[in-house]
């Protein structure tokens, strides 16, 4: 089945990876070795640390706030990327971000889900879209099922895509055909809000 048709511009759509990573927040005494623990895995894989990104939760924030941000200081001076994920489940959330510059917010699915419903999630979705637009950080809205979701929460100003309407988490094995041509394709898209957008417009093989 295409999905190609009827697809707004939004900047990119996220596929998550099972395996991908680890939840630190089970582990929060381990947050003082962490970069170090990074810096070891990114030499051992030879991997570029901007080619990487580490997802924390309100949660874990709520611990050990000063250890965690000093941790996260050291991933982002080694030129890891941050996220901060489920945003708008916890607490405080926007003293978080004035404490740290993260690279990536990623709206809960759970205001997603209710978005058709819900004039409230909507409202929060917009809110959240210009805050992360004021300072410089990325938008994902994560749950996204529907394509009126999707067409929604583009239009609300969400930067980036993730959801079952794409695909469902995938095995590192998988990585290689959905990358194939015959399944993404990349279309430079030009509109009067933003002339150098590119849209993402993703199929089916």
């Amino acid at each position: 089945m295409g999905l190609a048709a009827g697809l707004p511009r939004c900047g990119s759509v996220a596929t998550a990876y099972q395996g991908r990573g680890q939840s630190l927040g089970s582990a929060i005494p381990k947050w003082q070795a962490s970069a170090g623990a990074v810096t070891s895995a990114l030499a051992s894989a030879d991997l570029p640390a901007s080619r990487l990104e580490v997802e924390i939760t309100e949660t874990v924030l709520l611990v050990e706030t000063e250890a965690v941000l000093a941790t996260l200081h050291e991933l982002r001076a080694l030129g890891v990327h941050i996220a901060m994920d489920d945003f708008g489940t916890g607490y405080s959330s926007l003293s978080y971000l004035r404490s740290f510059p993260f690279d990536r917010i990623k709206i809960d699915r759970s205001f997603i889900e209710h978005v058709s419903e819900e004039a409230s999630s909507l409202a929060i979705i917009r809110a959240v879209a210009s805050l992360g637009d004021s300072l410089g950080m990325a938008i994902t809205a994560e749950g996204v099922e529907t394509t009126e979701q999707l067409h929604r929460v583009c239009a609300e100003g969400c930067s980036e895509i993730q959801g079952f309407l794409f695909s469902p988490p995938r095995p590192a094995s998988d990585i290689p055909a959905l990358l194939n041509p015959a399944c993404v394709q990349t279309v430079a898209a030009r509109d009067s809000r933003s002339p150098q957008s590119n849209e993402l417009v993703v199929t089916a093989a």
